[in-house]
């Protein structure tokens, strides 16, 4: 499979994750705000969303960076080459 990514395609998709850590780092603070009154049953399901929230930073971080890279090394319109993880 070949992905052509243009300049403005590589920073909208770097805007957007952007906004997306803003609104996780809105909805993280939300849910520790909640989380100090809550009785154990919802602490659990809380931890849940916390842990959810975690590796969507680490997600998002990640696709960051590689964009970033990907960015700098390659000039506009090259093709990404990816394999397909299906084995048929």
């Amino acid at each position: 499979m070949k992905i052509k990514l243009n300049k403005k395609e590589i920073d909208w998709i770097e805007r957007t994750a952007d906004i997306e850590t803003a609104r996780l780092f809105q909805s993280f603070n939300h849910i520790l705000g909640v989380y100090k009154e809550a009785d154990s049953s919802s602490k659990a399901l809380l931890h849940k969303q916390i842990d959810e929230l975690v590796e969507l930073y680490d997600f998002l971080r990640i696709l960051r960076s590689k964009l970033e890279l990907w960015d700098c090394r390659y000039d506009i319109d090259t093709e990404i080459n990816t394999k397909d993880k299906e084995k048929r």
